[in-house]
């Protein structure tokens, strides 16, 4: 506010200027809140906080998208990869099924049950990645649960039921390798 927002605007980039307060957490050396200018790639926050052998970035909180490794180079913006300031870091050790089941328990458990999409939805998705878990799913089954959650996107009366689905499709898609070839998947129906 000293400096004036002549000075704030000339940071970050064309659409996203000025900076942003990150909230980092997970595994990382420097675990902390980051004032940075949008625009950041990822690869340098990570190298800022001191994360090691990451896996993926949860950008966005709980509600938000799950990028792998080979996306790193896209930045922190508006016209790429939008946040409201949580990213949430998981190193090669993490089990990418258990990071979505945590996820999903915790909308299951946050939904305020007013509308169906959200109340029935979020616990839809969560016994899917229990099934995932378990090895007895079917990628129709499968599927099935992500046109769900592109209905719950839409469908949903609030922000919670409208964004519940993003770590459901986001680790579906950018993981799958992880997820699907623990051999113990049932591929009828492929």
């Amino acid at each position: 506010m000293v400096k004036g927002g002549k000075w704030f605007s000339e940071k970050g980039t064309d659409r996203s200027s000025g900076s942003k307060l990150f909230s980092v957490s997970g595994d990382c050396e420097k675990p902390g809140v980051y004032e940075l200018s949008w625009g950041i790639k990822v690869s340098e926050l990570l190298k800022l906080v001191g994360a090691k052998n990451t896996k993926a970035v949860q950008i966005g909180g709980a509600s938000g998208v799950c990028i792998p490794k080979d996306q790193f180079d896209r930045t922190l913006a508006y016209e790429d990869v939008t946040t409201g300031g949580s990213v949430m870091i998981f190193n090669e050790s993490r089990n990418m099924v258990h990071v979505l089941k945590n996820l999903m328990e915790f909308f299951v458990d946050e939904s305020c049950g007013q509308c169906t999409p959200c109340r029935i939805g979020n616990v839809k998705l969560l016994e899917g990645v229990e099934m995932i878990e378990k090895g007895s799913y079917t990628f129709v089954h499968i599927n099935k649960l992500k046109n769900l959650g592109r209905t719950m996107q839409v469908a949903s009366k609030c922000g919670l039921g409208q964004s519940s689905p993003n770590p459901f499709l986001s680790i579906l898609e950018n993981f799958k390798d992880e997820i699907f070839n623990n051999g113990k998947g049932e591929l009828n129906g492929r």
